[in-house]
């Protein structure tokens, strides 16, 4: 299979399948099966296309297909060569900008994981997240036993998994917008399961509620970590967990 057509391929069925995502199943709060749901998106969406090739591989008229389209790609490569070869190869400008994209994102993800290798190193005043198996919560912070359980649920569930998935897939995917929206909605499932847990271990919606709206001026921390204070996520979070 062609690199690119299966590249349009992927980004084809992530589009498809965010699309279904947001009309059936955005404002559910079934948490736990919207967060299956994308990520079997990812997952699908990267495989599909092998077998679709794998199904059509077997179907007699496609290979007929195939090698007439390919004698006929033959015969307008071999009659346009000279007319091809005096003009400039936008092609080969479109690759080089993605590769470029790839190397800047692939670059950026390595940072990111080194600089939550550092924060996990100190704790800093007014600090809350979690990254794998390990959590980085202050002391100071009000209510800290429901803190502290909020960051346990994203490490006993690995939100961390889903998180470096999307951003190895935003990798390779980083030119379609879709990805940067299934990073931000998986993200956003992770804080309504912890709030949802932390809401009952602390057994007051309400109170768990004032506890993120006090907060909701917190430390802003790495986007590969699981942070209890992320303020463009407060009012939402507040909204799902009632």
């Amino acid at each position: 299979m062609i690199w690119s057509h299966y590249l349009l391929q992927v980004n084809i069925y992530l589009v498809v399948f965010y699309a279904f995502y947001r009309l059936l199943l955005d404002k559910e709060t079934y948490f736990t099966l919207n967060r299956i749901f994308l990520i079997c998106s990812g997952i699908f969406s990267l495989a599909i296309p092998f077998m679709r090739v794998d199904w059509f591989s077997k179907q007699e008229i496609s290979q007929q297909i195939y090698v007439q389209v390919e004698q006929l790609n033959q015969f307008i490569v071999q009659t346009g060569t000279e007319a091809v070869e005096q003009k400039f190869n936008w092609g080969n400008v479109i690759v080089m900008i993605y590769l470029l994209g790839v190397a800047f994102f692939l670059i950026r993800f390595t940072l990111q994981l080194l600089a939550v290798k550092k924060m996990l190193k100190g704790i800093k005043s007014g600090l809350a997240f979690s990254f794998w198996k390990k959590k980085v919560v202050a002391q100071n912070l009000p209510e800290v036993a429901t803190v502290n359980h909020h960051e346990d649920i994203h490490i006993k569930q690995l939100h961390t998994f889903d998180v470096i998935f999307f951003e190895l897939l935003g990798i390779i995917t980083w030119f379609n917008p879709i990805i940067y929206l299934y990073k931000e909605t998986v993200k956003s499932i992770h804080e309504f399961l912890a709030d949802e847990a932390a809401a009952k271990f602390q057994g007051d919606k309400e109170a768990y509620s004032m506890l993120l709206l006090n907060q909701a001026f917190g430390v802003n921390v790495n986007t590969l970590t699981n942070g209890f204070f992320k303020k463009s996520m407060i009012k939402k979070r507040i909204f799902m967990l009632h």
